[in-house]
Parts: C-alpha cells; sequence; structure tokens
C-alpha cells in the first residue's frame, strides 16, 4: 500500500486525470489480497516484528475494504475531498498503517502503525474540516 501511495504522489505532477488517480487507488487497495492466506502461511516477519496470522489477516481484509470502499465513493464526480492525489495517497498511507497495527508482534511495531495511520487520518480530518 505504501508503494501505491508514493507512485499516486509521483505521478500527480504528470496525470491530471482523477480517474486514473481513482483506478490506482482501487488497484493499491486490491494489492493487499494477492497475499496468501493465513492457512497457506502463518509466519514472522522482520525479525519477529509482524506476525502474519489470521487475526491480522482478518483485520488487514476488513480495513482493505474499507479503503477500498472509501476509493470508490471519492471517486464518484460530485465528492468533495482534497484534491485527488493527496487524498488517495493519504488514504494508502492510513490503511498500510492500520495493517501494520494489525500484524504487529512489538510494541514499537504497534507505535510506528499507530502513528502512520494516525497522522494521515489526521490530515485528511482536518483538512475536510476546513472546506
Amino acid at each position: 500500500m505504501c508503494g501505491f501511495g508514493v507512485l499516486v504522489m509521483l505521478m500527480q505532477p504528470f496525470v491530471r486525470s482523477r480517474h486514473f488517480f481513482t483506478f490506482l487507488a482501487l488497484i493499491g487497495t486490491l494489492a493487499e489480497r494477492l497475499h496468501p492466506s493465513p492457512r497457506q502461511c502463518t509466519r514472522a516477519g522482520f525479525g519477529g516484528l509482524v506476525q502474519s496470522d489470521s487475526f491480522s489477516f482478518f483485520f488487514r481484509l476488513l480495513v482493505g475494504t474499507v479503503a477500498f470502499l472509501v476509493a470508490l465513493a471519492a471517486g464518484i464526480p460530485g465528492a468533495r475531498t482534497l484534491p485527488f492525489a493527496e487524498f488517495y495517497s493519504l488514504l494508502l498511507f492510513a490503511t498500510a498503517g492500520m495493517g501494520v497495527l494489525a500484524s504487529a508482534q512489538e510494541l514499537l511495531t504497534a507505535f510506528i502503525g499507530l502513528e502512520m495511520s494516525s497522522i494521515s487520518s489526521y490530515i485528511l480530518r482536518d483538512t475536510a474540516a476546513i472546506r
């Protein structure tokens, strides 16, 4: 998800189509579902800092589905949001942070996931309140 968030930010100066960024955000939220299910592999990553198990799989699936629906709803032409590239990149970073938070095995990793999601969510909420 972070990769697609960075891709959206890098493509912003070159592409002005809202539909293109909506498509990238939808592909980014679907990309997380390409990982194998927890029945196929339950393993630790990054030296045991994150764990892929059924609990983390369920919450990453839940958060990814909600992010997909938000990206789909934000693609409607009448939706009032931030400039579209910033909105989609912040949405993808917040979703990635929630996925890290769900998979965390150490307190520091949970803190990093919480900060990723809370900073992005705060920016999204703060700019929505201005308009």
